[in-house]
């Protein structure tokens, strides 16, 4: 029945696509096998319990079933089932997966947990009175990997712990396992044939008639203009006149020579000044000495009077002359 539904959908998707012309319509690829297609699998006078046949995009989650058919009556149940390591449960937490209970199983209490260690969705009924109906016992949720092959196949395996009737009295039952398979989708393409009329567009041909005039040709007489040979004035050019190079006047300054000053003419010996009194006799003869009024001689005594003014000129000429030679010396070097 699934089936049929996904068929009329894609047709009736293909239908609305062709107005637009060509349309890509992918195949389905999230499939159910139908139950009644997989008849040669079931056994007779015996419950079958059946693991869904799935065919799945890469990356595709599906929804995964456990359905009965032969149903003659149970309450209880424990029923595992146990998915292939490449796949992932859709869960609620950790170990809560998102499991819906079929039509089946309504009318009973239901549980159900997760065991990632074993890979193991379990399943788990019970109540007062015998559910008899065939079809979905409960609904897992599964996700296959995004970078699976075409064609590459999954298995699910069913293991059932126990299975009662309303007096806890086990109940005949086989298992069939299932599995999801991996199918590329089928890319159809649909064409619309667009048919499109073109406006009729009315053409009116013009007709031109050229008529030829006479062609008349006319001589006109020919003129020759002299132009007088045109004089350039001679380019005078302005005589260069360099001016006169003239020198600066060299002028030396007058050489001045600092004044000679003859330096003191000083004695070795101080000048020894006595008073001149009664008692002193001086002798005009530097040689000698000066007599006392002791009765002593005191050697080179300072002249006085007009013999010591004589001594006074004399060393002032003498140092005149010796300044005159000196300036005369420098002049001639």
């Amino acid at each position: 029945m699934e089936s049929i539904k996904k068929a009329a959908a894609i047709l009736c998707s293909a239908a609305a696509l062709a107005v637009f012309g060509a349309a890509a319509i992918p195949a389905d690829a999230f499939e159910t096998v139908d139950l009644r297609d997989r008849a040669g699998e079931l056994k007779p006078n015996t419950v079958n319990i059946v693991a869904d046949q799935v065919y799945a995009e890469p990356g595709e989650t599906v929804d995964f079933r456990v359905l009965l058919s032969g149903n003659t009556g149970f309450t209880n149940s424990g029923i595992a089932l146990i998915y292939d390591e490449a796949l992932d449960v859709k869960t609620e937490g950790r170990d809560d997966p998102v499991v819906e209970a079929g039509f089946v199983t309504n009318s009973l209490m239901t549980e159900d947990s997760l065991n990632t260690a074993e890979r193991i969705i379990a399943f788990s009924s019970s109540g007062m009175t015998n559910s008899t109906d065939d079809g979905t016992m409960f609904t897992a949720h599964l996700t296959v990997p995004a970078d699976a092959a075409d064609g590459t196949t999954y298995p699910m395996k069913l293991e059932i712990r126990h299975f009662q009737d309303e007096r806890l009295a086990p109940v005949s039952n086989v298992t069939v396992d299932g599995w999801i398979k991996i199918r590329k989708p089928v890319v159809t393409t649909v064409t619309t044939p667009v048919t499109t009329t073109a406006p009729v567009t009315s053409t009116t041909v013009v007709t031109t008639t050229t008529v030829s005039a006479p062609v008349t040709t006319t001589t006109l007489p020919v003129t020759t203009v002299t132009t007088p040979p045109v004089t350039a004035p001679p380019v005078t050019e302005p005589p260069v006149t360099q001016p006169p190079a003239t020198e600066p006047p060299v002028t030396e300054p007058p050489a001045t020579e600092p004044p000679v000053t003859a330096p003191p003419v000083t004695t070795s010996e101080p000048v020894a000044t006595e008073p001149v009194t009664s008692k002193t006799k001086r002798s005009l003869d530097p040689n000698h000495g000066v007599t006392t009024a002791k009765g002593g001689t005191k050697a080179g005594a300072v002249q006085t009077g007009e013999a010591g003014a004589g001594a006074a000129a004399a060393g002032l000429l003498l140092a005149l002359g010796t300044a005159a030679a000196m300036n005369k010396r420098r002049k001639d070097d």
